[in-house]
């Protein structure tokens, strides 16, 4: 949410529980200046930084397999889906 510094002066308390939320950032002179974000418990940092290692082996296991294909026809991919189809 993006605010100028007048209407948070004049209502504080109101983003404050709105930055409980999201993030409130406040501009003077029409440029961002101030940024108010939730805090954040660790046991939710220490399970995303889990989830994020976790996507990051998958991803590196995907480049592995996928850099053992070489010439890979589409046709030929194909022909191979359908086969394990019927």
């Amino acid at each position: 949410m993006l605010i100028n510094a007048e209407e948070f002066k004049e209502n504080v308390q109101k983003f404050l529980e709105v930055a409980k939320r999201e993030e409130v950032i406040i501009a003077e002179d029409g440029k961002p200046t101030l940024k108010i974000v939730p805090l954040r418990d660790n046991k939710n940092r220490k399970n995303n930084l889990k989830k994020k290692q976790k996507v990051f082996e998958l991803i590196d296991k995907l480049a592995g397999a996928a850099s053992d294909i070489k010439d890979i026809d589409v046709d030929k991919a194909r022909e191979e889906r359908i086969l394990k189809i019927e």
